[in-house]
């Protein structure tokens, strides 16, 4: 089993004010042009990959649910795209950007919600990436 996290300081004075939302509403629009840029390079794989009929076999299929990034500006938004076989072969668009799905925070960490291990396993797959 292979955990995923990213240890992060929460802010205990969380702030809000224009300056910060530009920056946030920013960020979001960088996140997400990267990550069409990913998916498009990712649905150029599979461009041969063509029905009997001649239309694409892998195509775009909306989005998954809204998550969450940790940033340093505090969290942002993001959507991330979805793709879909029709021809029978599962195919599954992961951005390497987004790739960490848990966030554990120093609470949690030093609280012993996480261990050592744990921790430890998430700095070797950060590295990998």
């Amino acid at each position: 089993m292979i955990i995923r996290c990213n240890v992060v300081t929460l802010l205990t004075n969380q702030f809000s004010d224009s300056l910060t939302e530009l920056l946030r509403r920013g960020a979001k629009q960088l996140l997400e042009q990267a990550v069409e840029a990913e998916l498009t390079g990712f649905m150029e794989q599979f461009s041969g990959r063509k029905l009997n009929d001649g239309r694409a076999a892998v195509v775009r299929n909306g989005y998954r649910p809204e998550r969450n990034i940790q940033t340093s500006i505090g969290p942002v938004t993001v959507k991330i795209p979805k793709v879909r076989a029709k021809d029978g072969d599962p195919v599954t668009f992961r951005s390497a950007l987004l790739w960490c799905r848990a966030v554990c925070t120093e609470d949690s960490f030093a609280g012993g919600g996480v261990t050592l291990a744990v921790f430890e396993g998430c700095f070797r797959l950060s590295m990998k990436q």
